[in-house]
């Protein structure tokens, strides 16, 4: 039986030495009849429009409209009822009518994030057919505002019948007050200004377009509605948990997009290395202020400090090239996906084989300080949810 290629000390060298390797690379600049690809992807001055080229004749167009964290119960409830309101005002027969008569495709993707709005067409579409459809979606319309409170008030309410989703709701915006009111209009449209939007292209040459500009509709004169919210309350939990959260800064740069993923992926590998699978919940999701870390755990734990740490050499570097390689083939095969990044952080026009070069230059010691600022920010908050016990005997509250 034939040994391995290459002992330890061989394998060390080769992976202290290849990110270097990359790294030079990459400053060489293209092999030759690569010179094409920095062409396939362009990003308007102010950065709010990325188009890349693709081999197909029609084009797919995506307007995203990334929303603020949930800091308030109005701006949580807000980002709610978002996907409902466009959704609504997208069926409105005067907007069918009129996308018809563009020969547009329209499909609504609500995330918890992110509202993208998706359109197909086999003409080049215009700047004025974009601001004519943003103006469709935010021009006044009856909406029954009280009814779609309830109704999402409602779906909430269900969703914590989970002592995990309960849990993970009291940490951000923190716990929801049983009433509050506010004007859902008003806080609408200021969610919702032009200049909010970005727009990702592909399309079969670059267009002369423009981002979406200020084109909604005044707000009435008239008094503004005001709707009373009332929560149900949550039912007692039966598990016994403990949550933690943090906010990291926004990301200005690919670096800082890849220092915070691989800080999520060191996480997760002492996560796993420690707990036993399906013990914990990991959630992080990218606001426009900033993005925000939920860690949920179903046993005490004396010191958070212990899980924010990454592996040891060579294990990181494996941890790191392994993640960048599934990122790297990932947006090759989803170019939309790439542009829908580039256009959320408002990064210059750059390529997916770009990762690896902008990787090297992350060394272990500052991922792992990134992932220990966490927890001695002004973000941070830790709950603890004892076990609810019933007593038959215990008088009626």
């Amino acid at each position: 039986m034939s040994g391995p290629l290459l002992n330890r000390r061989q394998l060390w060298l080769l992976i202290i030495l290849l990110p270097g390797l990359i790294l030079l690379l990459s400053l060489l600049g293209p092999m030759p009849g690569q010179s094409q690809i920095q062409a396939q992807i362009q990003a308007s001055t102010d950065q709010r429009v990325y188009q890349r080229l693709h081999q197909d004749s029609h084009y797919q167009l995506q307007l995203l409209l990334m929303q603020r964290a949930p800091d308030t119960p109005s701006a949580w409830l807000s980002g709610q009822l978002l996907h409902a309101v466009i959704a609504s005002r997208a069926q409105h027969p005067e907007t069918r009518a009129w996308l018809q008569q563009q020969s547009w495709q329209l499909q609504l993707e609500a995330r918890t994030t992110e509202l993208i709005v998706n359109i197909h067409t086999t003409q080049p579409p215009e700047t004025a057919q974009i601001n004519a459809l943003m103006k469709r979606l935010q021009e006044p319309a009856e909406i029954d505002w009280d009814a779609l409170i309830q109704r999402q008030t409602a779906q909430h309410y269900l969703r914590m019948q989970s002592a995990q989703e309960a849990a993970l709701a009291a940490l951000s915006p923190g716990p929801l007050p049983a009433t509050w009111e506010f004007e859902p209009a008003q806080l609408f449209r200021s969610q919702t200004r032009a200049e909010q939007w970005q727009l990702a292209v592909l399309t079969p040459e670059f267009l002369p377009i423009s981002a979406p500009t200020s084109a909604m509709a005044e707000p009435g004169t008239g008094t503004a509605q005001t709707s009373t919210v009332t929560l149900l309350p949550r039912p007692l939990s039966h598990e016994q948990l403990q949550a933690y959260y943090w906010r990291w800064p926004t990301a200005t740069r690919l670096s800082d997009i890849l220092r915070e993923q691989l800080a999520l992926q060191c996480l997760r590998h002492a996560l796993n290395s420690r707990i036993t699978t399906g013990a914990y919940r990991l959630r992080w999701q990218a606001w426009t202020d900033g993005s925000g870390l939920s860690l949920l755990l179903n046993r005490p734990e004396s010191s958070l400090h212990t899980w924010l740490r990454c592996p040891e050499e060579p294990e990181f570097e494996i941890l790191k090239q392994a993640f960048v390689h599934e990122w790297t083939d990932r947006f090759q095969a989803d170019p939309a996906a790439w542009l829908r990044l580039l256009a959320r952080h408002q990064l210059p026009a750059s390529e997916p084989h770009q990762l690896a070069a902008t990787a090297a230059l992350l060394q272990r010691s500052d991922i792992e300080h990134y992932l220990q600022l966490g927890p001695g920010s002004d973000s941070y908050r830790r709950l603890i949810f004892p076990r609810a016990t019933e007593d038959a005997d215990a008088p009626p509250q």
